[in-house]
């Protein structure tokens, strides 16, 4: 993407108990009043706060200096669930969810599944055009959005992607949840604190799976309307207009529960979570969704526009990627960030950045943005991996 965005959907479980698809409790209004997530966490429409408890929740969920508490980061962590078109926030802070972060209690890693049938270039481009077919793995892992973004399963029925690729931060008169039609900025359409609504567009919780024009496989494309997005408060109270880009990575991630959708299986990606060092010695890649993928030589795939840049809706949805043995934990919030010279641009916001242990291919991190040196990923880590599994299927729909 051109721009960051911002914050997604919430629902925060306890320690035990099954998952399931959620709930929808209407009112006399139309929109349901309350939502339940899979993990059975409660969700109240966002109009329906007292305008002073929703300003309240927004400002615990700022950031501070001062050493963190299970009810600081309950608050950071507090759910923001897009679902139907209509934003809602968790009715109380996940306390449980705060309480097992703090006390390291981390995801263990998750395996592969295949299917059954930056921002910037650093010094030279070193991607390259994915040469497999995009109906079998890992092509059909990713997720592809029409305004500029990469989602990744890491779930039968889960996801991932960056929290800018939903919701916009960067005009107070229009924060919140984007509409389809792909706008951004001042000027973006959006379901927001100061209202607004999408009208006959509807809000970006769609994303195709395995989509390639050029191979003619056209994937699955998930509608807002089964979907459920959730971000921590805390990407709508701390990232605001120009912060840095490691502030931004901090808080830029987003889980996708698509328990009430029905698609084919896709496979998905595994997940782990490194060490500092590990990730010094890793051989990572990350394939995505870019927005300026050069020509291949030979090709006469650009004339018909098949690549991304064109006006053409979801037109030249291609996969790029590349190597990089040169990655390292972030200079800045380095719990949560990870930056090197990997080769990605806009359209790979969100995308995966991944290791392959032998044929396996673990997700450690997802495309945030880039510096004047390096790019940068936030850091699949303690913090991410309960926020997901509280928030989906994940981890128990491998």
């Amino acid at each position: 993407m051109t721009t960051p965005l911002a914050v997604l959907l919430a629902t925060v479980l306890g320690c035990s108990g099954n998952k399931t698809g959620g709930e929808t409790i209407d009112d006399s209004a139309g929109a349901a009043a309350v939502v339940t997530s899979a993990n059975g966490k409660a969700f109240l429409r966002f109009d329906l706060w007292d305008p002073a408890e929703r300003a309240r929740i927004f400002d615990d969920a700022q950031p501070t200096d001062a050493p963190i508490t299970v009810e600081k980061l309950a608050a950071q962590l507090r759910g923001q669930m897009l679902a139907n078109d209509t934003w809602y926030i968790e009715r109380e802070p996940p306390l449980d969810l705060a309480r097992r972060i703090l006390a390291g209690e981390a995801i263990s890693p998750t395996p592969e599944a295949t299917p059954q049938e930056g921002r910037r270039i650093v010094g030279n481009d070193d991607r390259t055009h994915t040469p497999i077919a995009y109906n079998v793995a890992p092509s059909t892992y990713l997720g592809f959005s029409q305004i500029g973004c990469t989602a990744n399963l890491i779930g039968t029925r889960s996801a991932v992607t960056a929290a800018h690729c939903v919701f916009n931060t960067f005009d107070p008169q229009t924060e919140g949840w984007y509409c389809d039609n792909g706008t951004v900025g001042a000027n973006a359409s959006t379901i927001g604190r100061n209202g607004g609504v999408c009208g006959s567009n509807r809000v970006y919780a769609q994303w195709r799976f395995g989509v390639e024009d050029t191979y003619g496989y056209t994937g699955w494309m998930g509608a807002s309307g089964c979907a459920r997005i959730t971000i921590p408060a805390s990407y709508i109270s701390a990232v605001h207009g120009n912060t840095g880009i490691y502030d931004i990575a901090r808080w830029d991630y987003a889980a996708v529960d698509l328990s009430n959708c029905t698609f084919p299986t896709q496979g998905h990606y595994g997940t782990v979570i490194l060490t500092d060092q590990q990730i010094l010695d890793a051989d990572t890649k990350d394939y995505g969704y870019p927005q300026n993928a050069p020509c291949p030589a030979n090709s006469t795939d650009c004339a018909n526009n098949r690549y991304i840049g064109t006006t053409k809706p979801f037109g030249g949805a291609e996969i790029w990627g590349a190597p990089s043995s040169n990655m390292q934990k972030g200079t800045t919030n380095p719990l949560h960030t990870i930056e090197g010279d990997l080769d990605t641009t806009g359209g790979d916001s969100g995308s995966a950045l991944y290791v392959t242990n032998g044929t396996t291919r673990n997700l450690i991190g997802t495309c945030t943005g880039f510096t004047s040196t390096t790019n940068v990923w936030h850091r699949w880590n303690t913090e991410t991996s309960n926020f997901v599994d509280a928030n989906s299927l994940f981890p128990s729909d491998p």
